[in-house]
């Protein structure tokens, strides 16, 4: 199933970089729909797409100036993650999970020019990324590069 999220959010970017916002809109939320139910059942790879999928609804609607939508969407998955890491507070995807919705505010806030909130967030993502016990992966490099970026403007 979290293939299919994948292989769905990789749809959506195909779809907004061809002027289809409404249609990307739409396969992200059918993959929020999808997994939602299976979330709360417990299912730690369908909490990890939940989260997902309200970052990437966030991300969607900041770059189009959707701003009730993006910080809805931002303040979901910080809600989620936050959640999560309180029932299992020795989750690494818990945590990794809550970083990377606090980089998504921390970005979201920045796209749409609220500085404070995005810097408030961003030094949240990035003390909890020093927090992960593979901080070294991969996978959180452009994540740490964008709280990194956004905390290195706003003290300019």
């Amino acid at each position: 199933m979290r293939q299919v999220g994948i292989a769905r959010q990789f749809a959506a970017y195909r779809m907004e970089a061809a002027g289809r916002f409404q249609d990307a809109d739409s396969q992200l939320r059918q993959g929020l729909a999808e997994a939602e139910p299976l979330a709360v059942a417990g299912s730690e790879t369908m909490l990890i797409q939940e989260a997902g999928e309200y970052r990437e609804l966030a991300s969607l609607h900041a770059r189009h100036r959707d701003r009730d939508r993006a910080l809805s969407f931002a303040a979901k998955a910080v809600d989620l993650a936050t959640a999560w890491l309180a029932r299992d507070p020795a989750s690494e995807n818990a945590k990794a999970s809550l970083f990377r919705a606090l980089v998504t505010s921390a970005h979201t806030h920045d796209l749409l020019g609220d500085r404070e909130p995005a810097r408030a967030d961003a030094q949240k993502a990035a003390d909890l990324y020093r927090r992960l016990a593979d901080n070294g992966n991969l996978r959180y490099r452009s994540d740490i590069q964008t709280a990194e970026a956004i905390l290195a403007a706003a003290s300019q």
